[in-house]
């Protein structure tokens, strides 16, 4: 049975206030709500040999400074979809003379979903100011919320600088026997006399991203970018497959539906191979009445509120990676409105009616 990151499989029954949340956290130093510690794992390289893996969690701190356990996740504001490609740019559907080539494996495919910070695309806001929405203030919220975002971020490089420079924290991993794993690799990486900006400086992704213009010269906002991954996980990987929800801001009455493609459809899109050990993807096949297996769901000029995970990486290069959660629709793209209609119709949604 193929794993995977799926809220089809439970439905909660109430809803519970969160209390990290932009609006709740943006008047307060990230230090005191950011938390970043290591997490210790028997050896997955060299099982018996006594050695430890060691990663690193970040997490939110309670009003008091305690760790809560609760991973740190970012909620963007509406934004547009640039270009996303949560299916991966691996095909599933082979031209004939790559047949004898086979379906690609997940692993290497990247899938992922990059959005507009500051910008949308014109078609995109002229539908949302028809729909009543206030595009100057959205775009003002954008700024704060990159702000704030950047700053959090920083705060968690701080935290992770002070951990790889602390000769208490490496004799520690020394006596767990920590000797692989990113707090491994990060230690073997950065020398104790290294200072925070130089630390900072070889960050290749995850802290800052520097606003882009069009070919015309017009602006396009900073272009972010989240990934949904496949995690190896004790010889068998996990497809972290998102939620997705919808509710779109023209439609007064309406409720959110999860729009997530059931465990059925996954299995047979991401396919395991008891030779290999890996999945395959097939999700681009056709089905009988001529969609792909996988629907197409998240679409470009889309607008949705994105939740995604910071997680860091040592090797083989430094620095954060967003791994997508859950993605909410808010409005679809403004010249596929009719064709949405009919595509939802072949969308399996458990929780329809029930919301």
């Amino acid at each position: 049975m193929l794993q995977v990151f799926n809220p089809n499989k439970s439905i909660m029954s109430s809803v519970v206030s969160n209390p990290f949340t932009f609006n709740n956290l943006k008047d307060k130093h990230p230090s005191e709500f950011i938390h970043v510690s290591e997490s210790v794992y028997p050896s997955y390289k060299n099982k018996g040999s006594g050695g430890k893996g060691a990663t690193l969690r970040i997490t939110f701190k309670d009003s008091e400074g305690n760790n809560t356990g609760t991973p740190f996740t970012f909620l963007t504001p509406p934004v547009n979809l640039y270009f996303p490609n949560l299916k991966g740019t691996q095909q599933g559907r082979l031209a004939p003379w790559d047949l004898d080539k086979g379906h690609p494996t997940v692993e290497n495919a990247r899938r992922r979903i990059q959005f507009q910070v500051g910008a949308l695309f014109g078609k995109v806001k002229t539908t949302l100011t028809d729909n009543k929405i206030n595009v100057d203030k959205l775009l003002e919220r954008h700024d704060q919320w990159y702000e704030w975002m950047e700053n959090c971020l920083d705060e968690i490089a701080t935290q992770i600088h002070s951990k790889a420079t602390s000769k208490e924290f490496r004799a520690e991993m020394k006596d767990e026997n920590v000797n692989e794993g990113v707090v491994s690799d990060l230690l073997k990486s950065v020398k104790v006399k290294t200072s925070s900006e130089s630390f900072k400086d070889n960050f290749k992704s995850g802290l800052t991203w520097e606003p882009q213009q069009d070919k015309q010269g017009q602006s396009i906002g900073r272009i972010m970018e989240t990934w949904s991954k496949v995690q190896a996980s004790r010889g068998r990987p996990t497809v972290q497959y998102p939620i997705i929800t919808k509710n779109l801001v023209e439609e007064e009455f309406s409720v959110t539906t999860n729009i997530t493609p059931s465990d059925e459809v996954l299995a047979k899109a991401y396919k395991w191979d008891t030779e290999s050990k890996g999945y395959s993807y097939h999700g681009n096949e056709l089905t009988e009445s001529g969609h792909p297996i996988e629907p197409d769901i998240v679409k470009h000029n889309q607008v949705a509120i994105l939740k995604y995970e910071p997680q860091f990486y040592a090797s083989p290069i430094r620095g954060i990676k967003f791994v997508l959660k859950k993605i909410h629709i808010m409005q679809d793209a403004p010249q596929s409105n009719k064709r949405k209609r009919e595509d939802d119709e072949e969308i399996e949604d458990p929780w329809a009616g029930c919301m």
